[in-house]
């Protein structure tokens, strides 16, 4: 529960205000607009009065808060790095966090991360028991989590000397289509 100038609001109204991003017409900064003025415009929090502080403390954006001060991408970076624990920059499982953390909606990896299957996938990876490659995938049961990591990596380029031929639903094989895995690029 958040408190605005005129009270406590509730969690779905400060979800819609604090996802309200643009030119705040008191003052014609763009920003997050979660307060409204007489006329029942939005506006930003200094043009509405709203003292609380809507940044995130460690990437300092002006976004919703998701837990402790921190805004979602940034708890997703945290709670990949602790799952995943790459060694260093070079580490495939960085380039992961690097990708999911950068999804244009973070809170659905968020949701997606809770999963039991999701979970158990990610601390397969991040303790060496999985091996971040198609191989290592291809050694999982099959499902959503595998096939939504691999896209994930696919369309990241992660693996640009790893294509793979996969079955087509005539039993023959067939390459991975720019439009499967959302990426235009073409690899050797």
């Amino acid at each position: 529960m958040a408190r605005w100038p005129d009270g406590a609001i509730c969690y779905p109204c400060y979800s819609a205000a604090t996802r309200t991003h643009g030119t705040c017409p008191g003052c014609s900064a763009h920003r997050m607009l979660p307060g409204r003025d007489a006329a029942g415009a939005a506006v930003c929090v200094d043009c509405a009065g709203i003292a609380l502080d809507l940044h995130c403390h460690r990437c300092g954006h002006e976004e919703e808060r998701y837990r402790a001060m921190l805004c979602a991408r940034c708890a997703l970076r945290e709670d990949l790095l602790a799952m995943l624990r790459p060694t260093d920059a070079q580490d495939p499982r960085h380039g992961l966090v690097e990708a999911l953390s950068s999804a244009a909606r973070p809170q659905s990896v968020l949701t997606w991360m809770r999963g039991r299957q999701a979970a158990a996938l990610l601390q397969a990876l991040g303790t060496g028991e999985v091996e971040l490659s198609h191989d290592g995938l291809d050694l999982l049961p099959p499902g959503r989590p595998v096939e939504h990591l691999r896209r994930w990596r696919c369309t990241t380029d992660s693996w640009p000397n790893e294509i793979r031929t996969l079955p087509d639903s005539s039993g023959g094989s067939a390459p991975p289509s720019a439009a499967a895995t959302g990426n235009s690029a073409t690899h050797p």
